[in-house]
């Protein structure tokens, strides 16, 4: 990173440094070059596409402010464990922000399929730990089909009706991915 008013890096290196010191990062890594810089983005994209292609994988999109990061992924790493004990949390994402996929891979020797077996548990466990903290229960893919309960419990009788009347002025005919997030009305 470059700045003609503060040394970037001396910045990342301090901050690291001290967030090691309050054991709330364990380990870190600060690119010193280009081809650096370029791995550590290589190794962060692969992480979502392992994710993607592990069709054992339960993956998530949730968000909490960021100060209640250490919290969601305690709360969230005892809800899950309960359910699927063994089970290996892999979160990552836009992590600054808030926004964590909280990922999750079978414990070592459990067959996918009986794994699979517990993911809306697993699911409704992540996303609770969330809304528990003030979060939400999809950061940046959307609800859609998928996550339209978790909507229902994250969001008011009075909301959901403002979104739906807002569907409806902007989508009259029901045409823009109808019965994705809300069903037709009958």
């Amino acid at each position: 990173c470059a700045s003609r008013h503060i040394d970037l890096n001396a910045v990342f290196e301090l901050v690291l440094t001290e967030l090691m010191h309050e054991n709330l990062v364990l380990a870190g890594t600060l690119a010193t070059s280009e081809a650096q810089r370029a791995q550590l983005w290589r190794l962060r994209e692969g992480m979502a596409q392992a994710m993607i292609a592990d069709k054992a994988a339960i993956k998530s999109d949730t968000a909490v402010p960021v100060a209640a990061l250490t919290d969601f992924l305690r709360t969230a790493n005892a809800a899950v464990q309960a359910i699927a004990p063994g089970c290996v949390p892999v979160p990552m994402g836009h992590i600054g922000d808030g926004n964590i996929h909280y990922n999750l891979l079978p414990p070592p020797g459990m067959a996918a399929s009986d794994f699979m077996q517990h993911k809306r548990a697993l699911s409704a466990a992540i996303e609770d730990a969330a809304l528990a903290l003030g979060g939400t229960v999809s950061a940046e893919h959307g609800v859609g089909l998928v996550k339209r309960s978790a909507l229902e419990r994250m969001r008011g009788g009075a909301e959901l009706d403002a979104m739906r009347r807002l569907k409806a002025a902007f989508d009259p005919g029901a045409v823009l991915n109808p019965d994705k997030v809300f069903k037709a009305q009958a």
